[in-house]
């Protein structure tokens, strides 16, 4: 009876972990809230590594990332020399095994295309949530999570 019991629990963490996981419901207008009818440009307003809020840089408190809805996607950054180069490139919204929506972002770089994978967690039309798995250089991975904003115009 106590081995049932500790099953029991067991697969009640696990089905309550995966709902939790695969519980984010993407909006049926996803790819209009992400890009608009004229085009939308984001600007990261909160990121976090592993869970913990971090600061943000210059770099990422000065970029932005532009979708269309005919699925091209532009990223700038300021131009300091310490930040990353801007890409062009095209985004489609698909989903994992789970059904967790993402994000695929084809960047166009000199000549070669480097595919990202943006895990959607949030979606209205005043925020966008997503997080990434990267490695460090030191082969550990980490999580990296950013809420976006529009970017208001003036």
């Amino acid at each position: 009876m106590k081995g049932w019991s500790v099953s029991f629990l067991l697969m009640m963490i696990l089905a309550c972990a995966e709902k939790q996981r695969a519980g984010f419901e993407l909006p049926l207008n996803a790819p209009l809230i992400i890009a608009s009818n004229e085009g939308r440009t984001w600007k990261v307003s909160e990121k976090y590594q592993d869970g913990n809020r971090v600061t943000l840089s210059n770099c990422d408190s000065l970029y932005t990332i532009s979708f269309r809805l005919d699925g091209s996607v532009k990223s700038d950054y300021p131009d300091m020399q310490q930040c990353e180069k801007g890409y062009n490139g095209k985004w489609r919204i698909l989903r994992e095994k789970d059904g967790h929506p993402y994000l695929q972002i084809a960047e166009y770089q000199d000549q070669d295309t480097v595919v990202v994978k943006l895990l959607i967690d949030d979606l209205t039309p005043d925020r966008l949530e997503y997080q990434l798995s990267k490695r460090k250089s030191n082969g550990i991975r980490t999580t990296i999570r950013k809420v976006l904003i529009p970017q208001q115009t003036n």
